[in-house]
């Protein structure tokens, strides 16, 4: 349902797809019919009331409004009731997916949605392919004696620096650090030096 913004504010309904384009886009953005008026995303504005409809809809809905693509996974389903008056379509559609269980990931003009879960088990399966190649990549050492600088000192630096990616050690007799680790991690030592 939106609001026909008349004096009396008496809602006009349409079934999701019959209203033509141009007034769904006139009446949820709040513009006259006419050209297109250039607007900036983040200020586009929304009302929607919709009773047990498809969430699919909805995100087609906020899709048009927001002037962006979203993809909804095929495991994006069921119905949602929300009555929103006024809100940023962007609000509007982090509502509607806190209320159903469902994230977005944003990739340039494009939103993907699916369920949360879903979204938590990629980032999971992202950093344990991270790992996994971090331990199969070859380990190398570099010998790097200093001479205007402590090694003791500038351990504790650069322990902070490189993380648990590598190993540093010190030989105080010569001075020396000596790092060892995989070449992904040392390549942070060499942009340091």
């Amino acid at each position: 349902m939106v609001s026909n913004g008349g004096e009396d504010d008496t809602p006009t309904l349409y079934e999701y797809g019959s209203m033509p384009r141009a007034l769904a886009e006139s009446e949820l953005l709040g513009t006259p019919l006419g050209p297109p008026q250039r607007r900036l995303r983040h200020l586009r504005r929304s009302s929607l009331d919709v009773q047990g409809t498809d969430v699919r809809d909805v995100l087609r809905l906020l899709a048009e409004t927001g002037g962006i693509n979203i993809l909804a996974s095929g495991e994006v389903q069921g119905s949602i009731t929300v009555r929103l008056v006024d809100v940023p379509w962007e609000q509007a559609l982090e509502v509607v997916l806190k209320l159903t269980g469902l994230a977005q990931e944003r990739q340039g003009n494009v939103i993907l949605v699916a369920p949360a879960e879903r979204f938590r088990s990629a980032r999971q399966e992202r950093v344990q392919a991270r790992q996994a190649a971090a331990q199969t990549e070859p380990k190398i050492t570099h010998v790097v004696p200093l001479n205007y600088a402590n090694a003791t000192q500038l351990k504790a630096t650069l322990e902070k620096l490189l993380g648990a990616c590598a190993s540093i050690a010190v030989d105080g007799r010569t001075n020396t650090l000596i790092l060892s680790g995989t070449p992904a991690c040392l390549r942070v030592w060499e942009g340091a030096r």
